[in-house]
C-alpha cells in the first residue's frame, strides 16, 4: 500500500505541474491586460456556434493548459464581425448582418463581456441551370474527360464555397498531372438576390423578360491549361552536410535535356511535368530523417502570369449564365442580372491552396497564356537537423492492472560514416506495479534500450537498412524476464501509401521469475531459451492523419516465422491482419472501426507463451486489464495445474488461481464514435469493444458469456497535444467469467498518449 500511496502522490504532483500555467477562472488580471470572460453569439441558428467562435481573435480563454493566454483586442472587434460575415457568406448566407454591442468591462477593466448579434437571412442554393463548368480550347477530348471525370458537383444543394473551391483546386491539380504546369483555373460566383432582399428589384429590372431564379448562386469555372511542360533544372539550397547529389538522386524526376543535347549511352527522355512528383520528392527527403524542413518550389509557382494573360478587364456577357448546364467559354463573361460576390483567381504566384478573395464589380477576359519556356525549373530548399540531438523526459502509465512511472531519453547522431546515415539511441527506465495472480502485487524496475544504425538508400533510393541491438527488462502477468535482442531489417517504400518491412531477429530470454515454475504445467518457461524468427510487416495507409485520423483507411499484415535451424529453439508461425476504417459523418464527428485477427501455428513442443497472443488494455480490449484477454491455466496450492476454471469455486485446499498463458487464436473488433468539442482541442469518444480467444487446437466459442465472446462499452476524453491526443477511457465489461474472478470490478480505466488505433 505504501508504494501505491507514492504513485498517487507522484500523479498528483505531475497533474499540478502540468496545470501550473492555468490560473483560476476568476482571476484574469495580469498587469494591465484584459481578458475576455464571456462572448455571446446571438442569432446563430444554422451552424454550430463553436465553429464560429474558433475563428475570432477575441474569444474566452480555453481550459486547455497548453494553450497560450489570449488578451482582449478592442481594435479587432470589427475584424471579428467581418470574419463572422465571411463564415456565413461562404456557406450561402449572402445577406447576413452582424453587429456587436459595446464591450462591458468589469473588475477594473480586468475582464470584458462581448456580445455579437447575427441575422442570418436566407440560405442561397445553386440553381440547377447553372454553368457548372466552362472549358476553353487547348485540351484534347481525352484530357478534358480526365479533368471532368468524377467531379462531385451538384447544383441542387445549398451553396458552400468550400465545395466549389475544392473542386476548382482539383481541376487545376488534374491539369498539372497531365503536364500543364502553368494551368490556370479561375472561379466566379454571381448571386441573384431573394425576394425582399437588397438588390432584388434591380435584378428584376435588369433581367427584363428573361427568367431569373431569386435566391440562387451561379458558379463559373474558367480554365486555361497553357502548354504542356517538362522538368528543367534542379537546384538545392540550404544543404550543409548532405551533398546536393545525394538530394537529387532521391527525386522521382530528372532534368529534361536542352534542345539538341544528347548524351551517349544515357537516357535523355524528358520528364513530363507532374505536380505529384513535387509532393513525392518532399516526402522522400523527409523520410531520410536528415531534414527538419523541405520546401519544393517551381518557377511556374513563382511567376505572376497576370501579365501574360493581359490582366482581368471587365466585359459583358457573351454566354448567358442561365443557359445550358455545360458550355464552352468564348470570350468575356458577366452576370446579366446578378451581382459578383466571389472572384477567385488561380495565379501560380500564390502557390496552393489558392487565395480566395472577395471582389466588387469587375469582369474577366482571358487570352491564350503565352508560356515563355516549356521547361519548369525546380528549387528545393532544405533545413537540416543538427548533427547531434538529445531529448529526455518523464512519463507515467496508468491503467487498470498496471501503474508505471518512467523516464525516457533519446539521442541521434547523423551523417555517421556517410551522409544521411545515422545512429539512434532510445532508452526507457521505470518502476512498475501490477496485480499478481499468486500474491498481493508484483513490482520492480523495468526498462528497455535500443541502439540502431540506419542507412537510407541501402539498395536504391527507397530501401533502407537497419541494424539494431536492444535489451529489455520486463514485468508481465505471472512472469518477469530479461531479453537481449538483435535485428537486421530492410524497409521498402512503394508509392505514396505502401511500405514493406522485413527483418530477421534473434531474441534470448532469461526468465527471472515464473508463476508456473514450481508447478506441473507444460507451459512453464525454461530458465533460458532463444528464438530466431523472420518478421514481415506490410502496410497500406490512406489515413488523412496517422496521429488522429478523421477519414481514410489503414491495412496491415504482420507475420512472424520462427525456426529451429539457425539459433532458434522453436518452430512456429504467427499471422495478424489488421483493418481500420475512418468515416467522417459530419465536420465534427467520425466513426472509427477496427477489426483484427491473429493465429499462431506451432509444432511440438508448442511455442512458449512469450510469443502467443494477448488482448486487453487501452490499445486493445478495454474491458480487461492489459494481457488478461487470454486462455488460462489454474494453479492449485499444491503446485498442480488444471485447465478447468471450476476449481476457482472450491473453498478448500483445492482452490486455485488463474494464470494467463496466451492464446493461439484471437479476434478483436472495435466501433468508436469520435466527436470534436471545445474548438477541436477536446474530443469525446464512445466505444464498444469485442474480443475472443481460443487455445491450441480449439475453436472459438461465440456465445456471449465468460468463456466465449467478451463485450465491453465505454467512453473517454481526448485532449489534443503536439505529440498526439492525451486519452482517458473508462470501459465496462458486460460479460464475466471465472477466469476474471480476481478482478474487483468490471470497470476499467486507461490513460495514455495517442488514439487506441
Amino acid at each position: 500500500m505504501s508504494r501505491l500511496f507514492v504513485f498517487s502522490m507522484v500523479l498528483g504532483l505531475l497533474a499540478g505541474w502540468g496545470c501550473g500555467g492555468k490560473q483560476d477562472p476568476g482571476v484574469f488580471a495580469l498587469g494591465d491586460q484584459t481578458y475576455v470572460q464571456e462572448l455571446r453569439l446571438e442569432g446563430v441558428r444554422s451552424f454550430d456556434a463553436a465553429d464560429v467562435l474558433q475563428l475570432l481573435v477575441n474569444r474566452p480563454q480555453g481550459w486547455n493548459p497548453i494553450e497560450s493566454r489570449r488578451t482582449f483586442q478592442a481594435a479587432s472587434l470589427e475584424a471579428d464581425a467581418a470574419r463572422i460575415r465571411t463564415f456565413y457568406r461562404e456557406r450561402g448566407h449572402f445577406d447576413v448582418q452582424v453587429t456587436y454591442d459595446e464591450p462591458r468591462y468589469v473588475e477594473e477593466r480586468a475582464r470584458v463581456f462581448l456580445r455579437f448579434h447575427v441575422v442570418e437571412g436566407p440560405r442561397y442554393w445553386v440553381h440547377p441551370g447553372s454553368q457548372l463548368y466552362f472549358a476553353v480550347e487547348g485540351l484534347s477530348a481525352s484530357q478534358a474527360d480526365a479533368v471532368n471525370r468524377g467531379l462531385k458537383l451538384r447544383a441542387d444543394q445549398p451553396f458552400d464555397l468550400a465545395v466549389w473551391e475544392s473542386a476548382r483546386q482539383e481541376v487545376r491539380r488534374r491539369l498539372q498531372e497531365q503536364g500543364f504546369a502553368r494551368a490556370r483555373v479561375d472561379m466566379r460566383v454571381y448571386v441573384f438576390p431573394a425576394e425582399g432582399q437588397e438588390g432584388y428589384e434591380e435584378m428584376r429590372a435588369a433581367a427584363g423578360d428573361r427568367p431569373v431564379a431569386p435566391g440562387t448562386a451561379q458558379v463559373f469555372y474558367f480554365v486555361e491549361p497553357g502548354e504542356a511542360c517538362v522538368f528543367g533544372e534542379m537546384q538545392v539550397r540550404g544543404s550543409r552536410h548532405v551533398p546536393e547529389a545525394e538530394v537529387l538522386k532521391r527525386l522521382p524526376m530528372r532534368t529534361a535535356p536542352r534542345s539538341g543535347a544528347q548524351e551517349e549511352g544515357k537516357d535523355v527522355r524528358p520528364f513530363l511535368y507532374r505536380h505529384s512528383f513535387l509532393e513525392l520528392a518532399q516526402r522522400r527527403l523527409y523520410e531520410t530523417g536528415a531534414f527538419s524542413s523541405v520546401i519544393v518550389r517551381t518557377d511556374a509557382d513563382q511567376e505572376d502570369t497576370r501579365r501574360s494573360w493581359g490582366g482581368r478587364p471587365s466585359g459583358e456577357l457573351v454566354h448567358d449564365p442561365l443557359g445550358p448546364a455545360l458550355g464552352r467559354f468564348h470570350g468575356t463573361a458577366s452576370s446579366s442580372a446578378g451581382r459578383l460576390v466571389w472572384d477567385v483567381e488561380s495565379i501560380p504566384a500564390t502557390g496552393y491552396p489558392e487565395v480566395v478573395a472577395q471582389a466588387g464589380e469587375g469582369g474577366a477576359s482571358f487570352g491564350r497564356m503565352r508560356v515563355r519556356s516549356p521547361r519548369v525549373n525546380v528549387e528545393i530548399e532544405v533545413g537540416e537537423y543538427p548533427a547531434q540531438t538529445y531529448r529526455s523526459g518523464l512519463g507515467v502509465g496508468l491503467e487498470s492492472g498496471r501503474m508505471e512511472l518512467y523516464g525516457r531519453g533519446e539521442a541521434r547522431w547523423r551523417h555517421v560514416l556517410a551522409p544521411l546515415n545515422r545512429i539512434e539511441l532510445d532508452s526507457r527506465v521505470g518502476y512498475a506495479v501490477i496485480p499478481s495472480v499468486l500474491q498481493a502485487q508484483a513490482e520492480g524496475f523495468v526498462g528497455r534500450g535500443r541502439l540502431a544504425y540506419i542507412r537510407p538508400g541501402f539498395l536504391g533510393t527507397q530501401m533502407d537498412l537497419t541494424l539494431s541491438i536492444r535489451h529489455e527488462e520486463g514485468l508481465e502477468e505471472a512472469y518477469r524476464f530479461g531479453s537481449p535482442q538483435a535485428r537486421v531489417g530492410i524497409t521498402r517504400r512503394i508509392g505514396r501509401h505502401f511500405s514493406a518491412d522485413v527483418g530477421y531477429n534473434i531474441d534470448v530470454f532469461f526468465i527471472r521469475q515464473d508463476a508456473l515454475a514450481a508447478t506441473d504445467s507444460q507451459g512453464n518457461l525454461p530458465g533460458q531459451f532463444m528464438l530466431g524468427y523472420l518478421d514481415t510487416t506490410l502496410r497500406y495507409d490512406r489515413r488523412d492523419a496517422p496521429l488522429q485520423a478523421m477519414r481514410g483507411f489503414y491495412l496491415e499484415l504482420y507475420s512472424e516465422l520462427g525456426q529451429n535451424v539457425l539459433f532458434g529453439d522453436y518452430l512456429y508461425a504467427r499471422i495478424q491482419p489488421d483493418v481500420r476504417v475512418f468515416l467522417p459523418l459530419t465536420r465534427r464527428m467520425t466513426l472509427a472501426t477496427r477489426a483484427s485477427y491473429g493465429h499462431v501455428f506451432s509444432a511440438d513442443p508448442p511455442v512458449l507463451r512469450t510469443q502467443r497472443l494477448y488482448g486487453g488494455g487501452g490499445d486493445s480490449f478495454r474491458g480487461l486489464p492489459r494481457r488478461r484477454l487470454s486462455t488460462y491455466e489454474y494453479v492449485r496450492g499444491d503446485g498442480s495445474t488444471t485447465g478447468d476454471a471450476l476449481c476457482l469455486l472450491d473453498l478448500g485446499s483445492r482452490r486455485c488461481s488463474p494464470v494467463p498463458v496466451g492464446a493461439f487464436s484471437m479476434a478483436l473488433a472495435t466501433v468508436e464514435l469520435r466527436m470534436a468539442l471545445a474548438s477541436r482541442t477536446l474530443f469525446l469518444a464512445v466505444f464498444t469493444d469485442a474480443g475472443n480467444v481460443a487455445g491450441r487446437g480449439q475453436a472459438m466459442r461465440w456465445s456471449l458469456d465468460g468463456d466465449g465472446l467478451q463485450l465491453a462499452s465505454g467512453a473517454g476524453l481526448r485532449l489534443a497535444t503536439p505529440i498526439g491526443p492525451a486519452r482517458f477511457d473508462v470501459g465496462y465489461r458486460y460479460t464475466d467469467g471465472l477466469a476474471y474472478s480476481d478482478l474487483r470490478s468490471r470497470f476499467g480505466f486507461f490513460f495514455s498518449i495517442g488514439e487506441a488505433f
